[in-house]
């Protein structure tokens, strides 16, 4: 065996025996590294135990610590949820699989043994709550049950239940009973009930005759929902015969929802008031569950609240306050009142941090009298229970030493039951009396080697913390960062403090001398410029040469100009022609490949679509300039918190931006990262990259690129993809920077007077001719065969963020809910949250009647109920700016959620405009119905849009933004590629399109379509369809115009989209043939329907404004797939039944296009057209 990390001394006293001196570290690998190094295969290496010192003599007899023990003695039941780690799947599910006690480890996955939870609650006294796997077989719970029955001690009870929290998908349990419950028709909830009752049978088989009354089979619910009570009791055998008590997880939260800004006392408030709420929820579901004879229990209760796990988290310093000893206190006081006979608590230890403070102790050895939480439970114990603590510590038979009569080992340790000190942190001695300081160090690479010396900046209580404190002319958290005086003029890079390394084509101290080379040179002795090759000394320095460059000049570094090139594109002095052309120069016309092609296809873009990968590259992202986010140590409450954002993906500082996507200056501290060729898994180009660029500033790169060469204004970058599987993020135990690939670029730093600009990633090979064939050969080739290309992806047509959009001005808001999912229900939310984007707009309340307060209260406890009027009023005291909201639901059930509703805003209380009018079939989630509606069906809720929002000509992108990505890509490319490959256009017109970007899309594609491809244009794309956003706007639009009425064809309710879609799509067209009437028999023009519902629609569509006369073809979405769709209960067929259900659907629409077919030909005849 060989061993690192906190190891500071081996002793190897005999084969099989080794000592270890162990000194706990706080920072970087620390704790006991175990390797096996070399085992004999005959004689392997084993039976491997790390024992605590003072306890050899007796671990194998006593295997539990003493201080462990202690910590859960007054609790009447232990549940093993944890311990089974009941929320994975790969928990063995068969008895022979099982964990046994001579498992190397009770920590991994399979959990701990059965042997071990049962022995912890015989020592303990407590009753045994296990969570059995949801996937294990019936043997596997005839023997469990058994072994229970056999060992645990006489005088306990047993709690069993099926898994954890199945009641919703986010752990095993739930998705194993979603799979179950279609794949045996029985459904989700209903599943689980059933198997519940199976698991009864076999132990209640057990236990029987006087052993019966130590089971209770226990079913959970969701809390923060009564209706998930009431669809679990309604399933077959819900009954008390069965199932003997319902469980729920009353948490209270109190961070959820708190204003931007808020202080730890609003926190603490908010908590209080949640602990306070939650007695009325409680209540209802006891109602529920005494109705059926059962108990209601808590399996888990206590304060919840994740925070953000910085050095400042709220919520973590709530969970420390002495406010929260009293509020876990009379919370705990109000779930017996209001019917819960039996409440769990989580958790009995665990450190805090972004995801949750959910321990009661945040360490074993912690100080009780730092833990508020346990106070606060040991103070309701000691009212409920016949023996308080004080008066059970005096029935200890023995006494610890002590230096401060009257305390328990000084004040600084637990008294243990053999008469030894158990010492808290930081504390020691026999009598825990003595103090030794914890270090906690935060000084990278010693202060980057000695540029900087480590100190300490700061002492609690215990511990200390050390830092960097750096010497003259250094900066940064561990003293890396250094200047030149001049920054070296933008020329070059700073190496050490005042030393430059200038750029090729730079001389000097500080890189003062310029050779002009105009960046593409390198000095010689006399200051003056040696061009590289493709480039001669000219008057601006070094200047493009070529074969041609006294004649027609050159088209980059090295390549020849063409004489003509009528249907191509020169490169290097000769025409590569379009598909269709060909000759010296592409004027002679031959076959195409897509000569004779039935098929179109709806154009893509990858990581390969440009051979500059900026093109296709991430959005900016805000991070920390290098080494300026210190490590932080804050003392919260009573304990110690430490945090690095130096690494945070993402931190919140603003973005400022040029019209073409280039950072146009950055925040003090600020770097912008973005990202290219990502997750590409190896399908990306290897090699040195050519980056080029414009402005002043410096860039980096990282993940799978290097830098390998600098000058001015260029980058050699070598790229080396790689693709690590198991780090991607749909594994499940994803590592921290694990899943880093392709090319990460970061402005480090820019001048706002000459901003860094027009990046450029060049793919190997194609340096010298990006310029004039920007798209990749390969993205080319896979395109020649196909007659049609359908620019709808490349136009990004289901997205609206490429429209600007008019904030709205009001200082009064009206919304009025129009219908709730159960018709007739009542409406009720909890919360309405307005927005400028990331900014919170307060409601005042001197502005806002008192019947609406508790929908604006920042409190998600609190409800708004409509009553004799639907409608909240809320005023901001002032006209106010804002631009999108967001609701939260009620903590009831769904049938008062809204579905359909309009926001109304007023600039002085008396004239209303229509802002905003929605109806959604959103599926909001039974297990997080608040967030759900609060995310709304756009991202970061539901935006704003003036009737006067629309998509204008000047709005496009550009060929010479930065990423063709992010907002769509440029028209320019669009008909490039068109002319390229020798395709027909397919012209998706955005919804939001204004009449002159209509006019003035038509006039582009006129101007620049070669002139033997046709354009079809369509109005937008799916706009029957309200799962996009042009689906949604045409029925608010049609709704608006009345378009809907006793002509309808199509049902009523949705007959406004399809009648608006008709209306614009004759207009679109109209405007694209007045522009077209040079070459009217280019111009298609088509109008879309669906295939997955009533022909009535397709009917709708043609015959609504005669659109059959003005329509040149009929669109549909023929996709290939089951009738049924996919779902849940496709996880019990095979492969086989998949495909042939496949087959089916094909069948099916093919029916289906024969039946639209046959009412073209009624409508024909009919019309008589």
């Amino acid at each position: 065996l060989g061993f690192n990390m906190d190891i500071l001394r081996i002793y190897r006293k005999s084969p099989g025996h080794i000592e270890i001196q162990v000194e706990l570290e706080t920072t970087g690998n620390n704790g006991i590294g175990i390797r096996i190094e070399r085992t004999n295969p005959a004689d392997p290496v084993r039976n491997i135990r790390v024992i605590t010192p003072g306890y050899e003599a007796t671990h194998a007899t006593s295997p539990f610590h003493p201080a462990y023990l202690r910590s859960l003695e007054r609790f009447k039941v232990l549940r093993f949820m944890d311990w089974m780690h009941a929320n994975s799947e790969n928990v063995p599910g068969t008895w022979a699989d099982r964990v046994t006690p001579d498992f190397w480890s009770q920590g991994g996955d399979g959990g701990a043994s059965v042997e071990l939870m049962v022995r912890l609650a015989n020592e303990v006294g407590a009753d045994a709550w296990f969570n059995l796997p949801a996937h294990a077989d019936d043997d596997y719970m005839l023997q469990f049950a058994t072994y229970v029955k056999d060992h645990l001690r006489p005088d306990a009870q047993v709690y069993v239940e099926l898994g954890n929290e199945a009641w919703h998908p986010g752990f095993w349990a739930g998705q194993y009973a979603q799979q179950q419950g279609a794949a045996t028709g029985k459904g989700w909830f209903c599943w689980y009930i059933a198997r519940t009752v199976e698991v009864s049978g076999i132990w209640k088989g057990v236990f029987t005759g006087s052993e019966a009354a130590r089971l209770k089979v226990v079913a959970q619910t969701q809390a923060s929902n009564p209706d998930s009570t009431v669809q679990h009791l309604a399933c077959e055998g819900a009954t008390s015969d069965n199932i003997d008590a319902i469980a729920i997880a009353p948490y209270f939260d109190g961070y959820t929802g708190i204003p931007e800004g808020a202080d730890l006392e609003q926190v603490l408030d908010s908590y209080a008031v949640a602990a306070d709420a939650q007695a009325a929820l409680v209540k209802e579901h006891y109602d529920l569950v005494s109705a059926k004879g059962m108990e209601l229990m808590s399996y888990e209760s206590g304060p919840g609240g994740a925070g953000d796990g910085t050095s400042e988290d709220l919520a973590i310093q709530a969970h420390r306050h002495d406010r929260m000893k009293d509020m876990v206190h009379s919370y705990m006081n109000n779930l017996s009142a209001s019917g819960i006979g039996l409440s769990v608590y989580f958790a009995s230890c665990g450190a805090p941090s972004q995801y949750g403070s959910w321990g009661l102790i945040e360490a074993q050895d912690q100080d009780r009298l730092e833990a508020v939480k346990y106070q606060g439970l040991q103070a309701y114990l000691d009212e409920h229970m016949s023996c308080t603590a004080a008066e059970l510590r005096q029935l200890q038979p023995t006494s610890c030493p002590t230096a401060t009569p009257g305390e328990e080992c000084s004040g600084g340790g637990q008294c243990m039951y053999s008469g030894a000190c158990a010492c808290y942190r930081g504390y020691y001695g026999d009598d825990c009396s003595q103090v030794e300081y914890i270090e906690y160090e935060s000084c990278g690479y010693k202060c980057t080697f000695d540029q900087g010396v480590c100190a300490v900046n700061a002492t609690f209580g215990v511990s200390r913390y050390w830092n960097c404190q750096c010497g003259p002319g250094y900066t940064g958290a561990t003293c890396s960062q250094f200047s030149c005086p001049t920054g070296c003029n933008q020329r070059g890079h700073c190496l050490a403090q005042g030393v430059c390394s200038c750029f090729r084509g730079y001389k000097g101290d500080e890189c003062e001398i310029d050779c002009g080379c105009a960046h593409h040179g390198q000095c010689n002795s006399f200051n003056a410029c040696i061009c590289d090759q493709g480039y001669r000394a000219g008057a601006a320095g070094c200047e493009w040469d070529c074969a041609t460059v006294d004649t027609l000049g050159c088209t980059g570094p090295g390549q020849s100009a063409c004489a003509a090139c009528e249907f191509g594109t020169c490169t290097d002095g000769e025409c590569r022609c379009w598909a269709g052309y060909a000759g010296a120069t592409c004027a002679t016309v031959v076959p195409r490949a897509n000569e004779g092609s039935v098929l179109g296809i709806n154009v893509a873009y990858s990581k390969m679509t440009f051979v500059d990968v900026m093109k296709t590259s991430s959005k900016w992202t805000s991070i920390w300039a290098e080494d300026t986010a210190a490590g932080q140590f804050s003392y919260q409450g009573n304990s110690l918190l430490f945090t690095n954002e130096q690494y945070t993906w993402g931190n919140g500082q603003a973005i400022a931006l040029t019209e073409d996507g280039y950072p146009a200056s950055l925040e003090p501290n600020q770097a912008l990262i973005g990202l290219a060729v990502r997750d590409v898994c190896l399908h990306g180009v290897a090699g040195r990259h050519v980056v080029t660029y414009e402005g002043d500033g410096e860039i980096d790169f990282g993940m799978d690129a290097t830098p390998v060469a600098f000058q001015k204004g260029r980058i050699d970058v070598d790229f080396e993809p790689t693709c690590r599987r198991e780090c991607w993020f749909d594994s499940g135990d994803w590592e921290p920077y694990c899943s880093d690939n392709g090319i990460a670029f970061t402005v480090q730093s820019t001048n706002p007077l000459n901003p860094i600009r027009d990046i450029r990633i060049i793919m190997p090979g194609f340096f010298s001719s990006h310029n004039t064939q920007p798209f990749h050969p390969w993205f080319l080739k896979n395109l020649e065969r196909f007659k049609v290309i359908r620019f709808m992806d490349w136009a990004h047509t289901n997205s609206m963020g490429q429209v600007p959009r008019t904030p709205v001005q009001a200082r009064y808001v009206r919304f009025t809910v129009t219908g709730t999912k159960t018709s007739g229900e009542t409406p009720r939310l909890s919360e309405l949250e307005f927005r400028l984007e990331d900014e919170v707009i307060d409601a005042d309340e001197g502005d806002t009647d008192a019947t609406y307060w508790a929908a604006v209260d920042k409190d998600l406890v609190t409800e708004w109920e409509g009553g004799s009027s639907t409608s909240i009023t809320v005023g901001f005291g002032s006209v106010r700016t804002l631009d999108r909201y967001m609701w939260s639901t009620s903590n009831r059930g769904q049938a008062s959620d809204p579905t359909t509703w309009r926001l109304e805003a007023s600039t002085d209380g008396a004239t209303w405009d229509v802002v905003d009018e929605r109806t959604t079939t959103q599926y909001v989630t039974y297990y997080r119905r608040s967030p759900a509606a609060r995310n709304g069906q756009e991202e970061d809720g539901y935006l704003l849009r003036l009737p006067t929002d629309l998509f204008e000509w000047s709005d496009r992108v550009t060929p010479n933004y930065r990423s063709q990505a992010l907002h769509g890509i440029a028209p320019e490319y669009m008909v490039r590629l068109a002319n390229e490959v020798g395709a027909d256009a397919w012209v998706t017109v955005h919804h939001l399109a204004s009449d002159d970007f209509v006019e003035q899309e038509a006039q582009f594609w006129l101007d620049n379509l070669r002139g033997d491809a046709k354009v079809y244009v369509e109005h937008s794309n799916e706009v029957w369809n309200t799962l996009f956003n042009q689906g949604r706007y045409a029925q608010e639009m049609g709704t608006q115009l009345g378009l809907a009425d006793g002509t309808c064809v199509a049902y009523i309710d949705h007959c406004p989209r399809y009648r608006y879609h008709v209306k614009r799509s004759l207009e679109i067209f109209a405007i694209w043939r007045r522009v077209w009437q040079s070459a009217p028999d280019r111009v298609k023009t088509v109008i879309s329907t669906q295939t997955g519902g009533s022909i009535t629609v397709t009917e709708e569509l043609l015959t609504y404004m005669d659109a059959y006369k003005h329509v040149d073809f009929l669109g549909v979405t023929a996709y290939m797939t089951a009738d049924e769709g996919i779902g849940y209960t496709w996880s019990a067929l095979t492969v086989d039944e998949a495909l042939a259900k496949f087959v089916a659907g094909i069948e099916t629409k093919r029916a289906t296009v024969q039946e639209i077919n046959q009412l073209l030909a009624t409508i024909k005849a009919r019309e008589g057209a």
